[in-house]
């Protein structure tokens, strides 16, 4: 996993940037493990209370398969209940 990518991910959940999340979805290279990086981006999403994000998240969760769903279904509950506890 290359974590500069992760980082751009995580900048642009901080500062609220869903155009910057879309570009950077948009090119991302073949060998990334996008599975990964939905969970990180998710969780970060969830934390910092990104609502805008959370939602393009879940279009993207839509149109994945069906095993990527069933590996990302448990990170979708824990997201509900992450921002409680903060």
């Amino acid at each position: 996993m290359d974590h500069h990518i992760l980082q751009q991910g995580l900048d642009c959940v901080r500062s609220n940037d869903v155009n910057g999340l879309r570009e950077l979805s948009a090119s991302l290279p073949s060998y990334v493990n996008r599975e990964y990086l939905f969970q990180r981006i998710y969780l970060s999403a969830c934390t910092h209370g990104r609502i805008e994000i959370k939602a393009w998240l879940m279009e993207l969760y839509d149109h994945m398969d069906p095993v990527s769903k069933i590996g990302l279904k448990p990170t979708l509950t824990y997201g509900k209940y992450v921002r409680n506890y903060k």
